[in-house]
């Protein structure tokens, strides 16, 4: 039994498909070469510590190489025995990565690391030689490549053997990371951590490290003229903080050059750019804002949040004013093309301090002041002459009626109303009957007094909303609008307050969740078929690819860290266990919209669970399958996203549920918006009363602790206010709680 558990572990050990790296396989290269039948070698005489994997890893050659030039390492190696290893350029199953940069060709990066052009094409499975900038390639490690320092924790002295025309040693910086070197030099990290023989990231000050040569002048080639600008057009969707980060200018400097009060700019603004070195990989980040998040910093950046992490390891998650941020920039830009150069006389770019916050986003409490708040629903109040006349059983006779659809939402809302009233908020409110009727809202709209409010919130249809929108935006009247998954009604309205998320925000914060949670497991994404949720798909590949580390190392073992696709409808399970990992922890990232789908894979993998370790994210909502049988499910600790969440766990839900019981006699519903009536005029009411009617400059602080779904809005040039946040659930103790 033994030696048949021994046998089958042998073989998934084998056909595992990871990389293994032992602890240190570096060794000094011999100086001397001799000659045979015209053929080079290396003498290399066995010292301590030589073993035939650390010896094939030093010279680029394999083991079978090895052995076949000298039949006697059969027997074993011993000290004193001389080897001879063939200079011959043999190909092995290692590679080194090198992140493309702009205008890079194949013909430079050969150069850089003494390979040929085919070699490298080969090795990535190229046609042509197109490639482009933040591409990853894979470069063949041949016996060309010069040997690196052999401790990670130890400054490295020069070879003698070094080909000092094609590597240089660069020496570590204060507060550099090897992170932050990859990105200076354009190197991938394992790039870096092969040339120097490097077991782990962590890198000391001084340390000296090996880098090809050309990288190193590329960077000492660049010299810095504050004179010279880039103009850059402002195109549709660009933020400042992207700007900032695609020149690796920060954006305070980028203010000041261009006399930017504010962070906002228009489509089609010509900004200056300063054509500036940046040396560092870094733009720098001056909190301004108390309290501001990590996560809200990341998607200003279209960074992941990851990616801060590494940058700025020590970070917390919710930053201090005054404090800075690090930000990664993609690329360090060796030049810009000359004809987008222009000469400019322009002030210097020094920056002044950061601006505090302002103070009406400090304030505390006025309770002198008095807000007026306009509610617009579709009650069809005048099919029911008053619902507070009616009989209880009158009442149960009516209840699928058009006045009884929403209105759970409006007792929701009162009950926030009178919770703010307690707490000393001076509000008058004013409720609208907003129906479907296009005549009945412009009568509604009409209403002088409704110019003087502080705010509306709404639930009306689209049509509706239109004829509201419009008049908010000539009045400057914030408007909130609860249910409407159009993005079209923030870039129409900069003043409107959109309150359900968008599905590609759910995408960016499943990625952002894989990332912190799953970055060393295998990840197999699982899609029904290969039309459906295409966009969705790409897009979380995309950013999964993008900061997923190429190898990960658990315990003594390193793993090559390859994101795996399976089409489902096409190879069925044998496709997901082909790409699974006897090793690792499996995730798998499932995309499907039909139920079935998901009741036959956790069947499927139910089967097979015991011999492997797998768990599973459905996408895009699979809370809502009801058929799917939680013993099946939970096992593989099913998560999935939502903005529709209530843990009746929890003590203030527990008190709202009693308190809505015992004023309207039911159980408040999700389906009849009871929650969300609360949670939008709680949190909208809450930033009236904390910072007055300035509020909307001030939201990003308005903290407030909601049933359903917590709210985070944010606001990019010339639009309107979204909601960002989503729920991520997992099941537990058979049911969802809240992982994120």
């Amino acid at each position: 039994m033994y030696i048949k558990s021994f046998g089958i572990l042998v073989v998934l050990f084998l056909y595992s498909g990871v990389l293994l790296y032992g602890q240190d396989y570096s060794s000094e290269r011999s100086t001397e070469i001799i000659s045979e039948s015209g053929q080079k070698f290396y003498q290399h005489t066995v010292t301590k510590g030589n073993t035939i994997y650390n010896l094939s890893k030093t010279y680029g050659v394999s083991k079978d190489v090895i052995t076949k030039y000298n039949p006697q390492v059969k027997e074993g190696l011993s000290l004193g025995m001389v080897l001879k290893i063939p200079l011959k350029k043999t190909k092995t199953n290692d590679f080194i990565y090198h992140i493309v940069k702009k205008k890079e060709t194949l013909f430079q990066i050969a150069n850089i690391y003494n390979v040929s052009v085919e070699d490298i094409k080969a090795a990535n499975q190229l046609k042509g030689e197109t490639i482009s900038k933040g591409q990853y390639l894979k470069i063949p490690s041949f016996a060309s490549i010069a040997p690196a320092p052999s401790e990670s924790n130890q400054t490295a002295e020069p070879k003698s053997n070094l080909d000092e025309k094609k590597y240089a040693y660069y020496t570590v910086q204060p507060k550099e990371t090897l992170f932050t070197i990859s990105k200076r030099f354009g190197l991938s990290i394992d790039a870096l951590m092969y040339l120097n023989d490097l077991n782990s990231i962590d890198i000391k000050t001084g340390q000296k490290l090996l880098i090809p040569r050309v990288l190193v002048e590329n960077q000492r080639n660049i010299k810095t003229d504050t004179a010279k600008f880039v103009q850059h057009k402002v195109m549709p969707k660009e933020t400042l903080y992207g700007i900032a980060r695609e020149y690796a200018v920060s954006i305070e400097v980028i203010k000041a050059v261009n006399k930017l009060e504010e962070k906002q700019i228009q489509i089609g603004q010509i900004l200056n750019i300063p054509r500036v070195l940046n040396t560092s990989a870094y733009i720098e980040h001056r909190v301004y804002k108390r309290r501001e998040k990590l996560k809200q910093i990341a998607g200003e950046y279209n960074v992941s949040v990851s990616a801060l992490k590494k940058a700025n390891p020590s970070v917390p998650s919710k930053l201090k004013k005054g404090e800075s941020l690090l930000i990664p920039v993609g690329f360090i830009e060796t030049d810009f093309a000359k004809d987008q150069v222009i000469e400019l006389e322009l002030p210097g770019t020094e920056v002044d301090e950061v601006k505090e916050i302002k103070p009406e986003c400090e304030q505390d409490i006025n309770y002198n002041a008095k807000y007026k708040v306009a509610f617009m629903l579709p009650l069809y109040l005048e099919e029911v002459d008053s619902l507070m006349t009616l009989s209880y059983a009158e009442l149960l006779e009516n209840k699928t009626s058009k006045p009884f659809k929403y209105i759970e939402y409006l007792e929701g809302a009162y009950m926030a109303v009178d919770e703010l009233q307690e707490q000393g908020l001076e509000l008058e409110f004013q409720i609208y009957d907003v129906t479907h009727d296009i005549e009945k809202t412009n009568k509604v709209l009409s209403n002088p007094k409704l110019k003087e409010v502080d705010l509306i919130i709404s639930l009306v249809y689209s049509k509706n909303f239109e004829l509201i929108s419009d008049y908010s935006k000539k009045y400057h009247i914030p408007l909130v609008n609860t249910l409407s998954k159009r993005r079209k009604i923030i870039y129409e309205n900069p003043y409107v307050f959109k309150v359900e998320p968008n599905k590609g925000d759910m995408y960016r914060e499943i990625s952002e969740y894989i990332l912190e949670k799953y970055s060393s497991s295998n990840i197999i994404v699982v899609r029904n078929n290969p039309y459906q949720l295409a966009n969705e798909y790409t897009d979380l590949k995309n950013s999964l690819v993008r900061a997923l580390p190429d190898f990960v190392q658990i315990d003594s073992m390193m793993y090559q860290n390859t994101l795996h696709t399976v089409i489902y409808s096409v190879d069925s399970l044998s496709g997901i266990v082909k790409a699974s990992s006897n090793l690792r922890n499996n995730l798998i990232v499932a995309f499907g919209l039909e139920e079935v789908f998901a009741i036959e894979l956790f069947t499927k993998l139910n089967f097979i669970g015991d011999s492997l370790d797998y768990q599973v994210i459905g996408l895009p909502d699979w809370s809502g399958f009801t058929g799917v049988d939680i013993a099946y499910s939970q096992p593989l600790a099913l998560h999935t996203a939502t903005n529709n969440y209530v843990d009746y766990g929890q003590e203030h839900v527990k008190n709202f549920v009693l308190k809505y019981r015992e004023n309207y006699g039911i159980e408040p519903q999700m389906n009849r918006y009871s929650f969300l009536g609360y949670d939008v005029t709680k949190y909208f009411l809450s930033a009236l009363m904390k910072y007055g009617k300035s509020f909307p400059d001030c939201i990003e602080h308005n903290n407030v602790n909601l049933l359903e779904n917590q709210l985070n809005f944010r606001k990019n040039s010339g639009t309107g206010y979204e909601n960002i946040n989503w729920n991520i659930i997992q099941q537990k103790d058979y049911r969802y709680q809240l992982v994120k």
